[in-house]
C-alpha cells in the first residue's frame, strides 16, 4: 500500500483522496461474492427504486464484511488519513 503525504494533504483540502491499487484483487473478489450473498437475501435489506439498496449492519451479519472492515487494510489507510 503506497499512501504518500500529497494523498492526505489532498484529503485534507478537499476531503477526499483517490487511491488505486490498494485493495488486492483477492479482498474485492471476497467482499464482492459476500454482497452478492447479502443483496440476495431479502431478509437482510430493504430494496428500493431503481436498484438502490439499503442495508445496515451487513458487517453484523457476514464474516467476510465483517474481516474486510477489521482485518484488510481498510483500518490502516483509514488511521494515516485520520491521523491516528
Amino acid at each position: 500500500m503506497t499512501i504518500d503525504e500529497r494523498d492526505i494533504d489532498r484529503f485534507e483540502a478537499v476531503g477526499a483522496a483517490v487511491l488505486r491499487s490498494v485493495i488486492s484483487i483477492e479482498w474485492i473478489e471476497r467482499v464482492q461474492t459476500a454482497i452478492d450473498a447479502v443483496m440476495d437475501d431479502p431478509d437482510r435489506l430493504a430494496s428500493t427504486e431503481k436498484g438502490f439498496y439499503n442495508g445496515f449492519f451487513a458487517w453484523r451479519q457476514n464474516a467476510v464484511i465483517r474481516d474486510f472492515l477489521f482485518d484488510s487494510p481498510l483500518p490502516d489507510i483509514a488511521a494515516r488519513f485520520l491521523s491516528a
